[in-house]
């Protein structure tokens, strides 16, 4: 298990994922390159390797961030409405999947 996956040294592996997302969505991920990603992040290669082990698990890694959010989005808003006292299935479900998807097309 890597330290990014057990929030060692947080603050590196945040860095270098905020800006690996910056340059996919720049360049594209096989435009990207490692050593760009480590320059905007002022880290080293080498920290790029300890925290993920690869340019492919920086963006494994950046997709499951995004999915957390999607999830955490979704359930705030049941959440929202079941302490409001609705208990309707449907409207739950339509609550959760309006939130997950208005995040989507934002980003």
């Amino acid at each position: 298990m890597r330290k990014s996956e057990i929030g060692g040294e947080g603050n590196q592996a945040t860095a270098l994922l905020n800006a690996a997302q910056d340059l996919f969505i720049e360049h594209g991920f096989h435009r990207t390159g490692v050593t760009e990603i480590t320059e905007r992040a002022g880290t080293s290669v080498g920290a790029l390797y300890y925290h993920f082990g690869s340019k492919n698990e920086v963006y494994n890694a950046l997709w499951s961030r995004y999915m957390e959010t999607q999830a955490a989005r979704a359930r705030e808003a049941v959440t929202l409405l079941r302490e409001a006292g609705v208990t309707d299935g449907r409207r739950l479900f339509l609550a959760g999947t309006r939130a997950y998807l208005s995040s989507a097309w934002d980003h």
